[in-house]
């Protein structure tokens, strides 16, 4: 799993997260508009939690966490959290940090 960021016009909303397996082709995701337009062009922080089969990004920049099925590649779950940066996974689900730690 991978993110990315992007220094074309802010209007412009491409994919960011993508994933990578040996002897195939990388793959970026169809994420909803949504989504893309709370990352603001700028993925800081990728984990992954094999005990739950998802993955989290972050986007300090648009103050937005965006949790994915990692399977089917869908966004399963968003929130808002203020300079949210930092990533592990953590039991069921991940941790974050964010500007206040």
């Amino acid at each position: 799993w991978f993110g990315c960021q992007y220094r074309g016009p802010a209007n412009d909303r491409p994919a960011l997260v993508g994933r990578a397996a040996r002897g195939k082709e990388l793959e970026l995701l169809e994420m909803p508009q949504d989504v893309l337009s709370g990352v603001r062009n700028y993925i800081v922080s990728v984990a992954a939690n094999a005990a739950t089969g998802t993955v989290a990004v972050t986007s300090p920049e648009g103050n937005s966490l965006a949790v994915i099925d990692a399977a089917s590649g869908d966004v399963v779950a968003t929130r808002a959290l203020v300079e949210v940066c930092g990533l592990a996974p953590d039991g069921s689900g991940f941790m974050a940090t964010t500007g206040a730690g």
